[in-house]
């Protein structure tokens, strides 16, 4: 009474053999998947910094053109790159990605702010403190608590870069 058929116990076994088999080749599929959109560093590019992303498009109208009335004043051409940076919200933007190898590649302190904006362009904000000027590039935006990453670089009186850093405004 306590013993299987042995019919019956390798009936089992192929079923166990089959679930094992399945979920193996499910974490595989998983693991291959997340390889494939793991987001990884960029190495910086001045070409594809300059591109910005449709934040910076919008922060930059806001704060420089007194005219600027919202995002309905944009372009046609730019709702191409405006739905792609909606639809990509989730991964870190190409800035974001090339900023290690941007810090490893150039040493940005004690860099006159002339080669700075030589290096990365125009900042898309010039900023003003008591202490001292600072150049502001927008890295990223979160939709869903309305904040800004940008990269902060602070200018000493004579142009040059005293301090620099990743900010959260």
């Amino acid at each position: 009474m306590g013993q299987i058929a042995p019919s019956t116990l390798k009936a089992k076994l192929r079923l166990i053999a089959k679930i094992a088999l399945g979920l193996a080749l499910l974490l595989i599929a998983v693991a291959f998947i997340y390889w494939l959109f793991e987001v990884r560093d960029l190495p910086f590019d001045q070409k594809v910094w300059a591109q910005g992303t449709w934040d910076n498009y919008v922060m930059r109208a806001a704060h420089q053109d007194e005219s600027y009335e919202g995002p309905a004043h944009l372009h046609a051409s730019d709702l191409y790159r405006i739905l792609k940076d909606l639809s990509h919200n989730m991964r870190p933007s190409n800035r974001e990605r090339m900023l290690e190898n941007l810090y490893q590649r150039y040493n940005l302190q004690g860099m006159q702010s002339n080669m700075v904006v030589n290096l990365l362009g125009p900042p898309d904000l010039l900023g003003t403190s008591i202490s001292a000027p600072h150049l502001e590039y927008f890295l990223s935006r979160d939709y869903l608590l309305n904040e800004y990453w940008y990269l902060d670089i602070k200018l000493d009186s004579t142009g040059k870069v005293s301090e620099y850093k990743n900010v959260l405004n």
